[in-house]
């Protein structure tokens, strides 16, 4: 109707109206408009309404919105603008603008005069009667609030629309800083009559609406004290969200022309929408493709105040953002709408349910590339469709900018890559236009020509063809491939050195959009390796040639069917036909059927190769012939398997030597097992009578002799003692043979040890009448870390010679030295150097060979087994050392050897006083409760007698049953235990007394003639408690009640016992402890000791009755651990035993090996505070 009625000409046309072309110029103005504004209607056609009613510094933004005006499809609501009159005033409008459907697209501006001079309050009006008119108002919102801005009064309106009811504060409507300013401004108009402009944005509270609002404020007194402020108002949001429209498309459209990047460009997009939009919750998806799969990028993710950025992306699924990339359309969901989609199936929810969503495709020209979105999951009102109007408006200058600064990347990244390429590759790229001039090359091109074709020479072909001039061959080149044709051919030139170089060049022309050749592009790839590799490859085939017809080995290659393609001659050999009876022939016919065929291609396809599987070849007579192949699988360029490669070889003689090995290795091993228990065997039976012979001698030495019965006990007790030295030497050899000699290293003082030499040495030499020495050198640390035992062992053979074959009135020098120092460890050299009889230089290879003596007849002056220097060499060589010797026959002899030591920092305790090595240790301040138990009469009687001289309580008992049923009437402390009884024997004895229902258990000791060192280990692991090895000596014997039941070690009875025997507490361990940690620490580790190990063997019993034997292992492993760094040895060994045959899931003994530990731990707790005592005053 207004397009007619503004066709038909003023006449025809009332109120505030007024039509612009596109420039702004004035093509019909309505007379009440003009007059309004001061003019006459025929002054004002044709001017320029911008220049005429604008002022002077608003021009250029108004002509903008003008232009915005014209590019618009629709009508926009409202438009409000201030005009200047004829006399300079200022005059608010407020426009509705129509586009004309006429050639000149021109617009028609209809509106009304928003300048209001009505005066609220006015005294000729009774102000009831104003209050009252003004809150009828309908098309304004009026409120009514007292001096403290609280509301009185609101019409209905404002109630509805804008959330105002009486008794609440305007501030809770408006933003904290519009609150302070509103206030402010009300303040200063608080003393005055008067009325003003005023410009509100309020929120309604209930559903986060927002209300640009503007009018007047007239505050109403009573006598000159302020009664009210009366408000009345306008919704101008439309104009507001007009002039924010049209500031975020030129802003949009500004920054997709000055961002530099997708990143930048999102941020200021983000930042222009928050102007006019709630964007507390946005996102941008774009459409991406990879491999012929759909994805969804997000590039900008904000929710509340987190902005992620990058590149996140998810699969292309059924989601909110795919729903509108496949309907192409803005759309505007609540909360229902949201869920009635997912309930019919048409999309699915990623992410929480917001209560309004507004999504917005991005498209270019005719293809969507994704999607902008806000959302709110605070209020269901937060966007209007005005909001989506206005996000569906700017869209589209968001999709040109995100297109085309996604273009620019992706044409930089290719340029760059492309840059990348031609300038990293290794082939010469060039290109020339149509007068053969370079257009453009990269650096391979340019070094080559300047390097190396500085003077071009004649070209020849690749076929060796006639000779052409460079410039003639390549105008020829070129001229062809600016027909269209693609070029490819070798070349051969010669650089500056003269040496042949080969080139492999293409030319292909570069064809223009529209068919043209301006350009001709040339690559050229280096093939003078490859032209070389053809010659070789040439030389390379006859020598293969060479070699495979004298292949000894049979090499063959068939193809997937087995189908043989080529084989070497050697076949015939392996087989007895030639090549050409083969050929063809699958190779199953070959191959003995016996089901193994299958296994071996399925392992041969799955590792591509099989190495040194043995297989059985039929001969060309049908006879087998045992071989060993290794396979390869062939393949093509496209991974495909092609054929099998393999080389097969004759192992027929092998496998017959292999055999005999076999059947030797089982001999050797089978005697060896016959020697090891020969040796067992014949050290029990040797050692049970000699127990009894050296048990009465030391019993006998307590008794009141006359001196020819000492002189006959003291040949008794020589005897006896070399007996077993030759007893040990034995063993010794036969363990350090089977591999089962063990060192035991610990710290050592050099003064001690020379003083034990002295007392071993001395004695005897003098009874030969033979001066003996000991030289320690100053430099010598004074503690080492060593195998004390072994080495004594050493010093004592090497003296025990020199003593033998040095005459009566020689001497004999001992020394040790420092050979060589070096970071943590030395050398240690000994030297023992007599004035004896000497040695043949022929001789001396035979001294360390076992059972070897270099005189052998029957009337030879000295004895001996010719074991002792054997069993010092392999000690020395275990000790990391060597041995040797220098000998003039007459002169005498020098032994020497060298060992490795460890440099040790432990303090040891001082050295005991010294009393007659024949005095027996005795108990005085208690009496131990002990039972014997041996089969053998004489062995209990040396026993019992030893231990009741010491002073303690002793019954004895015949068998195993017999001491079970000793057991169960009476407590003993102690059981020394014989283990090979007729009956039962120790081991079941001591199972049986361990199972007995009684509180006190007795500490079981396996008294045995078997001496091996595994032997102990079986014995321990069956459960006894600890291990004494037969023959006993008194003070071994007593020594070893004095440490289990009081933790105490006699020092005699260390010197006469088994370096074997494990302690309670390591003293040597708990010195280093203190060196490092002191006094406090050694304390405190021992008391968490206790207490942790008290649990740990407290959920170990606990465990046992669930079974849970995992649980166990893992408190063994930690107990083992804790016990052997503090140097509790035995918890330590008891614990290692019993957690290794957990890992061999034998749980058989696990009941017996807790309750050795337990028993352990239990002497352990009674003796430590006495041990640490005596650590502490030492």
């Amino acid at each position: 109707k207004g397009n007619k009625d503004i066709q038909t000409g003023p006449d025809r046309w009332y109120g505030n109206a007024v039509v612009l072309s596109r420039q702004g110029d004035i093509k019909f103005i309505t007379r009440q408009l003009a007059h309004f504004l001061g003019f006459q209607p025929e002054y004002l056609t044709g001017k320029n309404a911008i220049n005429l009613f604008v002022n002077k510094e608003e021009r250029q933004e108004r002509q903008l919105q003008l232009d915005f005006l014209y590019k618009q499809e629709s009508i926009v609501n409202q438009f409000s603008i201030k005009l200047r009159d004829a006399y300079g005033n200022p005059v608010r409008f407020l426009f509705n603008i129509i586009k004309i459907d006429n050639p000149e697209q021109d617009i028609a501006l209809i509106g009304d005069n928003l300048q209001d001079t009505t005066h609220i309050g006015s005294q000729d009006l009774n102000e009831e009667e104003v209050l009252q008119g003004m809150l009828a108002r309908g098309r304004k919102y009026i409120l009514v609030i007292d001096a403290s801005e609280k509301v009185t009064s609101v019409n209905t309106k404002a109630k509805d629309e804008l959330g105002i009811s009486p008794g609440s504060r305007l501030k809770e409507f408006l933003d904290h800083d519009l609150a302070k300013k509103t206030s402010a401004f009300l303040n200063s108009l608080s003393n005055l009559r008067s009325t003003a402009n005023i410009n509100l944005t309020i929120t309604n509270p209930k559903n986060g609406q927002q209300f640009y609002l503007e009018g007047t404020v007239s505050s109403i007194l009573s006598g000159n004290k302020l009664r009210e402020f009366r408000l009345i108002l306008r919704d101008i949001s439309e104009q507001v969200k007009t002039e924010k429209a049209r500031k975020l498309y030129y802003a949009i459209a500004h920054h997709s022309i000055h961002s530099d990047d997708l990143q930048s460009l999102f941020l200021n997009i983000y930042r222009e929408l928050r102007q006019v939009v709630d964007c507390e919750n946005m996102y941008i998806a774009l459409k991406e493709e990879e491999d012929g799969r759909l994805y969804l990028n997000f590039p900008f993710f904000k929710e509340g105040e987190d902005i992620r950025w990058g590149h996140t992306r998810r699969p292309y699924a059924r989601g909110l953002t795919e729903h509108i990339l496949e309907e192409g359309q803005a759309r505007l969901y609540n909360t229902a709408a949201l869920k009635s989609l997912v309930s019919k199936q048409k999309l699915t929810l990623h992410g929480r349910l917001p209560k309004v969503w507004l999504g917005v495709p991005l498209r270019v020209k005719e293809e969507v590339i994704g999607v902008i979105a806000v959302q709110s999951y605070k209020h269901n009102s937060a966007y209007t469709a005005r909001d989506l109007k206005l996000l569906d408006f700017a869209s589209s200058q968001i999709a040109m900018a995100v297109d085309k600064l996604r273009t620019q990347e992706k044409l930089q990244a290719q340029t760059a890559k492309l840059n990348s390429i031609i300038e990293s590759s290794s082939h010469l790229i060039w290109t020339v236009n149509k007068d053969l001039n370079l257009t453009s090359f990269n650096k391979n091109y340019f070094e080559a020509i300047i390097n190396n074709y500085d003077d071009m020479p004649d070209i020849q072909d690749s076929e060796g063809g006639k000779s052409q001039s460079f410039d003639e061959f390549w105008q020829e080149k070129y001229r062809q491939a600016f027909t269209g044709k693609s070029l490819n051919f070798e070349i051969k030139l010669k650089d500056k050195k003269g040496n042949d170089i080969w080139k492999e060049i293409y030319l292909n022309p570069i064809f223009l959009e529209d068919g043209r050749i301006e350009e001709v592009s040339g690559i050229a790839n280096d093939i003078t390796a490859k032209k070389l590799s053809e010659q070789e490859l040439k030389k390379s085939e006859e020598k293969f040639r060479t070699i495979f017809e004298s292949f000894q080995d049979v090499y063959f290659r068939c193809d997937r069917q087995g189908n043989i393609n080529m084989v070497s001659p050697s076949v015939q050999e392996l087989t007895g036909l030639d090549q050409q009876s083969i050929l063809g022939k699958n190779i199953r016919l070959f191959y003995k059927n016996d089901g193994s065929l299958l296994p071996l291609l399925r392992k041969l396809l799955a590792n591509k190769q099989i190495k040194n599987v043995e297989v059985t070849v039929m001969g060309g007579k049908g006879g087998p012939v045992e071989c060993i192949c290794n396979l390869n699988l062939l393949t093509g360029s496209h991974g495909k398997v092609e054929c099998i490669e393999g080389v097969v070889r004759d192992i027929t003689q092998l496998k017959l030597t292999n055999k005999a090995l076999i059947e030797a290795k089982e001999l050797a091993e089978s005697s060896l097992k016959v020697k090891e228990q020969f040796l067992a065997n014949m050290s029990h039976e040797i050692r049970t009578p000699l127990n009894g012979i050296i048990g009465m001698i030391d019993l006998l030495e307590q008794t009141t002799m006359n001196s020819e019965q000492e002189r006959y006990l003291h040949t008794i007790k020589q005897s006896s003692e070399t007996l077993l030295n030759i007893l040990n030497n034995i063993l010794d050899l036969s363990k350090i043979e089977a591999g089962k000699m063990q060192l035991r290293p610990a710290p050592v003082s050099m003064e001690r040890l020379t003083a034990k030499l002295e007392a071993l040495f001395k004695p005897w030499a003098m009874m030969q009448n033979i001066k003996i020495k000991l030289h320690l050198a100053p430099e010598l640390p004074p503690v080492l870390e060593l195998d004390e035992i072994r080495l004594i062992q050493v010093i004592s053979n090497l003296v025990s010679n020199s003593i033998k074959f040095t005459p009566r009135g020689g001497s004999i020098d001992i020394g040790l030295r420092v050979k060589e120092k070096r970071q943590k460890e030395i050398i240690l050299a000994v030297d023992v150097r007599d004035s004896g009889i000497g040695i043949k230089k022929e001789d001396i290879d035979k001294l360390f060979t076992s059972f070897t003596q270099l005189d052998n007849s029957t009337t030879k002056p000295y004895s001996g087994t010719g074991l002792g220097l054997s069993i010092s060499k392999k000690l020395v060589e275990m000790m990391g050392g060597e041995i040797g010797v220098f000998s003039n026959p007459g002169l005498g002899s020098t032994f020497w050897f060298t060992i490795k030591a460890r440099l040790s920092a432990a303090r040891l305790k001082p050295e005991p006083a010294s009393g007659s090595q024949s005095q027996l240790l005795r108990f005085t301040d208690f009496t131990p409760a002990i039972l014997v138990v041996d089969d053998n009469a004489v062995n209990r009687e040396v026993a019992g007698e030893i231990l009741k001289k010491a002073g303690c309580r002793v019954e004895l008992a015949a068998s195993g049953m017999e001491a079970v049923f000793k057991a169960k009437k009476e407590n003993y402390d102690i059981i020394f235990m014989d283990i090979q009884m007729p009956d039962m024997d120790g081991i079941e004895a001591n199972r049986q007394i361990k199972n007995l229902a009684k509180t006190h258990r007795p500490w079981v000791v396996a008294m045995t003639a078997y001496s091996m060192q595994e032997d102990r280990a079986r014995f321990l692991a069956a459960g006894l408690d600890d291990y004494l090895a037969k023959p006993i000596k008194a003070n071994q014997l007593i020594g070893k009640v004095r440490e289990i039941l009081t933790g105490e070690h006699s020092e005699q009875a260390q010197q006469a016992g088994s370096n074997g025997d494990l302690q309670l507490i390591n003293p040597a361990t708990l010195a280093e402890l203190q060196q490092f940690g002191g006094s406090e620490v050694v304390s405190q580790a021992i008391d968490d000791f206790i207490e942790e190990a008290g649990s740990q063997l407290a959920e170990c019993t606990t465990a046992l009755q669930k079974q849970d034997y995992e649980l166990i292992r893992t408190h063994l492993h930690t107990l083992k651990g804790s016990a052997s760094t503090l140097g509790v040895e035995k918890m330590a060994a008891l614990a290692r035993e019993a957690e290794a045959r957990l890992k061999k899931q034998d749980f058989h003994h696990l009941a017996e090996d807790l309750t050795a530990l337990q028993n352990n731990f239990a002497a352990f707790k009674k003796n430590i505070a006495n041990i640490m005592h005596q650590y502490q005053t030492t």
